[in-house]
């Protein structure tokens, strides 16, 4: 133990003495960063965790580094994690205590005298004052002291003086976010081991560096790195510390130029070859096969490094090889079973797979063993947009959201969906816009606040939306489609026509088809157009299931119309197309017009159809 442990462990004794567990846990983990082979400090480092948990792991640590240490093989017995040890039962003789204090000479003779006058009167005094708090408290004149009677829902009058008769009025619901977690833990986690630990005669630079690394003072611990390396200039273990530095500091080719540096002086260091490959992806995410190499190369050196398994998993995820990434999720799970990077990882093969249950499972799982994982509740809000539990999204969404200091604008517009499903549509607008002033080219952020706004009747804002997705990509069904039914919805078939006529070539199945042809043909009945008619047969000759009910009724009304050979006595109906638009739902298109008709009318159905897809 150096002098400077030394006396920090003396620190460490003398908080502990003082009751100052807090103090004392704080030393002992920077002791523990310089020095995680002594037994003394994990044993107690147990002695100041609040959890079960954390006592648990120190305990077995510094069983690890001592199998026969008494002490804590005794906690873990008391944990129940060990079965008793006859050896350290104590014997019954010697564990009889003498409870009867010694009498001092002359005390037994000694009278106790009872101030009785003092109790009575502060006995008094208390009913005096508890009376004058009743009445305070119970008071008319004293509102300040009256508890305000809330109704959740509605809103809450001002207290004016003298009261005056006020309108109580029922607001607009406001989602206020639920509270995180871990707004209520009072320790932080016990801090992650370094994965490398290599002890160094140097000089306080290295300590200082290290401890500012523990604490995230990357621009200091860089400092400190440097000026080790000039007294120590072959150890590879500060060089790929230097790297983790300038990685976590957003220095990624400085972090390459320090993991190479590392390689160069030991080539069988697995850890400089993760470093470069997760720097290298950092600064070309598009960019795989150098940096899958480095993992592959980690992992070989070192098959102990999970951290290396759970990119490579990530990376045969995002290419669709699944089968790779449960392999490597696998070895990933043995070697962290606790850690909740390890669950996502499983989660998101399990999403991929489309098995939303067990997706959630695992969602759940990482939150638990970390609730602090913002990630956890990135992921938990994206399975249950996927699984269809739109309004289940909110809160997690919410909570990743507000306390993220990345800009991410997918999960703004996610959230913005799940306001949307909660009837919050002021608060999904406003989430759409915010994510498109964070990335302006979402193609589905446009498309799903225009949906929003037709629901709102603010039709122009509609058009502008689905004219910049259109813009942005011109080869989108979706955005191809709701431009050219928005257009008509604005009374203007013939922009409307000729969209629908782009759509045509974009279309991908039988159902976008049919709605192809259903709002041209309504473009060109509004145009007074008879070529409407090829478009109507056109789409009853599509496979019956790929038409809605509705326009196959309408498109049967219009060919009613042109079909009709000898009038026959009948009633009859004036057609003209027209668009409805109601407030709340999906806009909806409805022709109105009145063919001549036989005595068997085909009857209108009297629902409407609903042309815009499900998003």
């Amino acid at each position: 133990m150096t002098t400077a442990d030394e006396k920090i462990y003396n620190e460490v004794l003398t908080a502990m003495q003082e009751g100052n567990n807090k103090r004392a846990k704080d030393l002992l983990t920077r002791l523990l960063r310089q020095n995680q082979q002594n037994a003394d400090y994990w044993l107690w480092m147990s002695a100041v965790v609040t959890s079960t948990k954390e006592r648990r792991y120190c305990l077995n640590q510094v069983l690890q580094i001592d199998p026969k240490n008494s002490a804590a093989r005794r906690g873990l017995i008391l944990l129940g994690d060990l079965p008793p040890d006859p050896e350290m039962i104590v014997p019954l003789d010697l564990q009889k205590r003498s409870w009867q204090p010694p009498v001092a000479a002359g005390s037994e003779k000694e009278k106790i005298k009872i101030p009785w006058q003092m109790i009575a009167l502060s006995l008094l005094g208390i009913v005096i004052i508890s009376v004058a708090i009743y009445f305070f408290v119970n008071s008319d004149r004293l509102t300040l002291f009256r508890r305000p009677q809330i109704v959740l829902g509605t809103a809450q009058a001002t207290p004016t003086f003298p009261p005056q008769p006020t309108k109580v009025e029922t607001p607009t619901p406001v989602y206020i976010g639920p509270t995180p977690p871990w707004a209520g833990l009072q320790i932080t986690y016990t801090p992650t081991p370094l994965y490398v630990s290599t002890p160094h005669n140097v000089i306080e630079a290295y300590s200082i560096a290290m401890r500012a690394f523990q604490r995230q003072e990357y621009t200091r611990a860089i400092e400190y790195f440097e000026q080790t390396i000039s007294s120590e200039p072959n150890a590879p273990d500060i060089y790929f510390y230097l790297g983790e530095a300038e990685y976590m500091s957003g220095n990624f080719q400085n972090a390459i130029t320090a993991y190479n540096q590392a390689i160069s002086l030991d080539a069988s260091f697995g850890p400089a070859y993760f470093g470069r490959a997760r720097a290298k992806l950092s600064l070309n995410p598009d960019s795989y096969e150098e940096p899958i190499n480095d993992m592959q190369n980690a992992v070989q050196l070192d098959p102990n490094m999970g951290e290396a398994y759970l990119v490579l998993a990530s990376y045969y995820l995002d290419v669709d090889d699944l089968d790779q990434a449960a392999e490597n999720l696998e070895i990933a799970d043995e070697l962290l079973p606790d850690s909740p990077l390890v669950s996502l990882g499983l989660g998101r093969l399990a999403l991929a797979e489309e098995d939303f249950n067990k997706a959630e499972i695992y969602a759940l799982a990482a939150s638990q063993k970390d609730i602090t994982s913002l990630e956890a509740y990135r992921f938990l809000g994206e399975v249950y947009l996927k699984s269809g539990k739109v309004k289940e999204a909110l809160d997690p969404l919410y909570i990743y959201t507000a306390y993220t200091k990345t800009k991410d604008a997918q999960a703004i517009a996610w959230l913005g969906r799940a306001y949307a499903a909660n009837d919050l549509p002021e608060k999904a607008l406003e989430t759409f816009t915010q994510a498109i002033s964070l990335d302006k080219f979402q193609v589905d952020i446009y498309l799903i606040r225009g949906q929003l706004y037709l629901e709102q009747q603010e039709n122009e804002n509609a058009l502008e939306d689905f004219s910049m997705a259109f813009e942005i990509q011109p080869t989108s069904y979706d955005a191809c489609i709701l431009l050219s039914e928005t257009l008509l919805l604005l009374e203007r078939p013939g922009n409307s026509y000729q969209q629908a006529g782009e759509c045509q070539k974009l279309a991908e199945d039988d159902i976008q088809l049919a709605r192809m042809f259903f709002n041209r043909a309504l473009a060109l009945e509004a145009l007074d157009n008879k070529v409407a008619q090829q478009d109507w047969e056109r789409m009853l000759e599509l496979p019956p299931d790929s038409i809605d009910p509705v326009w196959k009724a309408t498109a049967e009304a219009y060919l009613e119309k042109y079909y009709t050979a000898t009038p026959a006595p009948s009633s009859t109906i004036t057609i003209t197309p027209t668009l409805r638009q109601t407030q709340g739902k999906t806009t909806t298109l409805t022709p109105t017009s009145k063919p001549t008709l036989r005595n068997t009318t085909t009857r209108m159905p009297t629902r409407t159809p609903s042309p815009t897809p499900r998003s």
